[in-house]
Order: structure tokens, then C-alpha cells, then sequence
């Protein structure tokens, strides 16, 4: 390709919008463009990156025998209501409607589609084990962060799915699915950490989540540096201290003005926030019959303890959750700033599980600057789910080894969940085993996001002056660049000619034969991020040379004309052996 015809235009200043460096040189180098938040183009050169990522997924998952299939993005309500669990609804979902007003969602998984296509096809054990896969573009629910593609809305999603008829089998098209999309980073030179999660509600799930470290990362993990434990912190746990047992005190209402915090509770009673009953109120979106039902819940954790939204989200199984208004918790009988559980009859009440060991708290009275005394779960109240619900803190007790954990912020770039039989069940996807009796299938499912794994490499490599593509993912091998003469053409033609040699040797090239300044060409290509830039000027063709500079290294080397080619070829392949040689065997 040539410059002069490429459809790019790089940029001179900083984006005001770009606060990584990855995403700054995304944006000035041309290879996107934002046009609302979290919303982006990705213009010719990006869009090659891409596509890269997308066949390097294929020859991977094809090792495996995997197969491509293409699943509506689009869900009816009538589907939708079919299902008696959403076994799959931690997962983005889009309100939109048809000409007939038919009440339809943009999913971003094709979860509640796999069910009907595995009981028409998969009838013996004979046919099984199978390894689906789709890529499709996807609609996100919003991002909070502004990072570039590391927080697009709109991704181009990978997603995997895995059946097998025992867990034995399917564990291992698990660890090799695990292998698989470790060596997808590897080549992408993408370093990612492999973390297992755990999550018990709202039911048992399993497997591994990828994520790319970055300080402005929307996720943040738990640490520990003493035994290695590493957790999702939305599911992370810690040890929790309980109080001291000690006798039911009698329920005492108190007067107790101006308090509606925490904090100005415990002042005015002199007593520790870990005395005290937080109650915290959600209004939760829940699906249930496909429809969208609204159900405003009474969260109730210790007062020293902050509420934990995700893992408050799947204990309930919610779509959604936001804080409620002033008016939705009235609605249930309570009075903001001084709410409690004790005499609400008609509240889905959900506690922590520390709350039941934590005796003689003070909560609200629901009666302004009133608060109750000596309030216990069980005597005072009932909680209708007792689930762990808190956010665990930096210095709070490792699970494992009861040392302080730490935190890092990071990108989930993918995530595999492991096989398991639940979603059989719900749905009948069985076969016929070797004696004739129907089992279910083990089920396991996955997913990458490829324009969070493009963000993830432009945010690794890059320097001051750009951008730095690993050859597996640069949408150009070479960047040929010529430096016009005032005294002669030789520099022009030479250039011309090394462009069609190197597309005849199936090299990928970008001809840099603008008529623009040498400044401006060495800026522009360090920018762009190319491996391998190839230099032709008159004072080195004086000399039988071009000039060769590899745009992670500093220094720069010459090469003969005779050798142009042949030095080339070595140097690219170079490239991909290293990289090769980091794949998992």
C-alpha cells in the first residue's frame, strides 16, 4: 500500500480524550477514531490488525477441530421466556424493538440460542466431543472508563463453546481451550494474567478469567503476595472477624438527630462503625417470564463493611442494579438515612453473611432520627438470602494464608467458564451413551474480546514517539520509506522497484512516497509503530546501502542493495521466532 493513497491522516497534537498512552497514539496515528464516548472507528490500518487477531484465533481453534457457526445476535422475548433460568444472564443485553413493536434484545452472547442447536444436532455419543465457535460484533453495556479500545462498547467478540459427554473429557477441552487462548496473548505479545474464579451464586460457576494489568484498568484483582492467592476482587473473598458472642440484648428504640450516615451514628453513640447495621438499597432489573421486572432490595452489611454490587447482582441473579431513589425505598415501608429491616413485612431483604455473628447492632428504626439498639438477625428480622456481600479492602485478611492482600487494576480481555451440567438440565441437551441410556452433556462456553486484546498491545508497546506492533499483529511487516532528491531520480526508482520485489516475495509493505518532508516521514513512521523500516536515500544508494532500522531498537544498520531482500526475509522471520518460541507446547 501506498501512503499517498492510504486512507489515514495522522495527527500533530495530543487528543484531548486520550488518557492512556496506547490509546493517545491509536488516536494520533490514525488507526481510530472516537466519535462519542467509548464509541470507535477503527480505520483501514486497525481494522488489518484485526484482522490478524481474528485469523490467528481461527488457526488456533481449528488445531482444536473447532468449527464456526453464526448465531443471531438478536433474542425474542418469547425465547427469552422459555428459559426457566438464566443460567447466562451476567451477561450484556440491549432493549430494541422490530417494526412490529415485537420486544426483541441485542445480546452480547449467543448463550440462549446453543441449547435448540445442540438438541437438533447432537443426538449420540458418537458425535461428541465439539468445539463451536462464531466471531460477531457485540454491543456492551456502558464503560465507565475512557481508555480507548480497552473500554469500547462495541467489540468484536470470540466466543467458544465446548461440549462433551463426561467431566473427565470436558475438563480437558477446558485446559486446552486454557492453552489455547494463552497462546492467542503470546503471539499477540500480550501479557495477561490467567486467574480462576470461583462464584457459588447465584449458582456454582467456575473456570478461568484473563485479564491485562493496566492502572487504569475498570476491574480490580486481589493479591497476595505471601501465597500467591489472586482473586476478581468482585468475587474476591477475605477472613472476615466476627464479634465476640455475647447475650441478646432488649430491642431499645433510641433518639439520635442528624445521623443518617454511618459515621455520625457511631460519633454520636460513641461506639465503633463494626456496631453498627449498614443498609444499603438496590433496585435490580430481574427478568422473569421475558419480561423486565423492577424489585428495589434491602442489602444490610456491617457498618464497617462496604456493600459489594456484583456479588450482590449474582446472589440475586439481576440483570441490572442501580441505587434506589428516595421514593423506591419509601415504597417499601422504609425511611432513608434511618432504614432497617426490623418491621418490614413485604422487603427483599438480603444480609451479609457476618450479620448473623455479629449480635447487639444498632439499625435504623424507620422513624426519622430514631435508631433501634441491640437489633439481632433471627430474633429482630429475617433475611430471605445470607450470602457473602462485601467488598474486600487493601490490608484484609488472605483466605488462604491470612496475610494482607493488596490490590492491582487490570482489562478483562476473556474469560472461559468451565464445563458443568446445569445448563443440560434446564434445557434436555443430551445424547444417547454406548448402552443405549440418555446423559447430559457437559457444557462449557468462552470468549475474547479482540479490540480490548489490539488496545491491550498498543497500551504494552509503545515508546515516546509511538506506537511498537509485534510482527504478528502490525498491519504492515516493512515500512519503506524514500527520501526524494533534488539532484536525482535514483532514490525514486530504486524505492519503486524494492516496493514490487517485496510484494512479490508476499511481504506486506507501506510505501512512504509522499512528497513530505524527511521529518515528517521518520515521525509519521515512528508513530505507525511498523517493525521494520526500510530507508532509501541518495547518500546511502551513493554508497550501495539503504538504511535498515528495527523501531524497537535504537540503533540503526545498513544493508548492500544485493541484500535488501534476503535481510529482510531473515529479519521478519526472526521476529516470528521469537515469538514462536513463547508459545505453550
Amino acid at each position: 500500500m501506498r501512503m499517498s493513497l492510504l486512507f489515514n491522516q495522522t495527527l500533530r497534537e495530543l487528543p484531548a480524550d486520550a488518557i492512556t498512552p496506547g490509546n493517545h497514539f491509536l488516536l494520533r496515528a490514525g488507526y481510530v477514531r472516537q466519535v462519542a464516548t467509548n464509541f470507535f472507528i477503527l480505520n483501514p490500518l486497525a481494522t488489518r490488525s484485526l484482522q490478524k487477531i481474528k485469523n490467528m484465533v481461527q488457526q488456533e481453534l481449528n488445531r482444536l477441530n473447532g468449527q464456526e457457526v453464526n448465531i443471531p445476535s438478536l433474542l425474542s422475548a418469547e425465547i427469552l421466556a422459555k428459559r426457566s433460568v438464566h443460567s447466562f444472564l451476567d451477561v450484556d443485553m440491549q432493549d430494541v424493538s422490530d417494526s412490529s413493536s415485537h420486544q426483541m434484545y441485542l445480546t452480547s452472547t449467543a448463550h440462549h440460542y446453543l441449547p435448540d442447536l445442540i438438541q437438533h444436532t447432537i443426538r449420540s455419543h458418537r458425535q461428541l466431543p465439539r468445539l463451536l465457535y462464531q466471531i460477531q460484533p457485540r454491543m456492551l453495556n456502558g464503560r465507565q472508563n475512557r481508555t480507548g479500545l480497552l473500554s469500547t462498547r462495541s467489540v468484536t467478540r470470540l466466543e467458544t463453546f465446548f461440549l462433551d459427554k463426561d467431566l473427565s473429557s470436558a475438563t480437558q477441552q477446558y485446559q486446552r481451550l486454557i492453552q489455547t487462548f494463552e497462546n492467542v496473548f503470546k503471539r499477540c505479545t500480550l501479557p495477561v494474567l490467567t486467574v480462576e474464579f470461583d462464584y457459588q451464586q447465584p449458582k456454582p460457576e467456575s473456570g478461568s478469567e484473563f485479564f491485562f494489568l493496566h492502572p487504569q484498568g475498570d476491574i480490580e484483582l486481589l493479591h497476595c503476595q505471601s501465597c500467591g492467592y489472586l482473586v476478581n476482587k468482585a468475587s474476591g473473598r477475605a477472613v472476615k472477624q466476627p464479634s465476640e458472642p455475647e447475650p441478646f440484648e432488649s430491642l431499645a428504640k433510641v433518639h439520635t438527630p442528624n445521623t443518617k450516615t454511618i459515621e455520625d451514628l457511631a460519633n454520636f453513640l460513641d461506639i465503633p462503625a463494626s456496631r453498627t447495621a449498614k443498609a444499603v438499597f438496590m433496585t435490580a432489573t430481574i427478568i422473569e417470564n421475558g419480561e423486565k421486572t423492577e424489585k428495589v432490595v434491602m442489602a444490610i452489611v456491617r457498618g464497617d463493611m462496604d456493600l459489594n454490587e456484583s456479588k450482590l447482582a449474582r446472589v440475586i441473579n439481576a440483570w441490572y442494579i442501580r441505587p434506589s431513589s428516595d421514593l423506591e425505598i419509601q415504597s417499601i415501608g422504609a425511611v432513608p438515612g434511618f432504614a432497617s429491616p426490623v418491621g418490614l413485612i413485604n422487603a427483599l431483604i438480603i444480609v451479609d453473611d457476618l450479620i448473623p455473628n455479629s449480635p447487639n447492632l444498632v439499625a435504623g428504626a424507620n422513624e426519622t432520627d430514631y435508631h433501634f439498639k441491640y437489633v439481632n438477625y433471627g430474633r429482630d428480622f429475617q433475611a430471605k438470602i445470607i450470602a457473602d456481600i462485601t467488598t474486600v479492602k487493601t490490608g484484609d485478611a488472605c483466605p488462604q494464608c491470612n496475610q494482607p492482600l493488596t490490590e492491582q487494576s487490570g482489562f478483562l480481555v476473556g474469560k472461559i467458564t468451565s464445563p458443568d451440567t446445569l445448563m443440560s438440565s434446564e434445557t434436555g441437551c443430551n445424547f444417547q451413551d454406548e448402552s443405549g441410556e440418555l446423559k447430559p452433556i457437559f457444557i462449557g462456553s468462552a470468549w475474547l474480546d479482540l479490540e480490548r486484546i489490539l488496545g491491550g498491545v498498543a497500551e504494552h508497546g509503545n515508546d515516546d514517539y509511538g506506537l511498537i506492533w509485534p510482527n504478528s499483529l502490525t498491519p504492515y511487516q516493512v515500512h519503506l520509506v524514500v527520501l526524494p532528491s533534488k539532484n536525482t531520480d535514483q532514490p525514486q526508482v530504486f524505492a519503486e522497484n524494492l516496493y514490487q520485489e517485496l510484494q512479490r516475495a508476499r511481504i506486506e509493505v507501506l510505501f512512504d512516497d509522499r512528497k513530505e518532508s524527511p521529518g515528517v516521514k521518520f515521525n509519521d513512521a515512528d508513530l505507525l509503530g511498523i517493525p521494520l523500516r526500510i530507508t532509501v536515500a541518495e547518500r546511502s544508494l551513493a554508497q550501495g546501502q539503504v538504511e535498515f532500522k528495527i523501531r524497537h531498537e535504537k540503533e540503526k544498520q545498513t544493508v548492500s542493495l544485493e541484500d535488501v531482500l534476503p535481510q529482510t526475509m531473515h529479519t521478519l522471520l526472526g521476529m516470528e521466532r521469537e515469538i514462536a518460541q513463547s508459545l505453550v507446547k
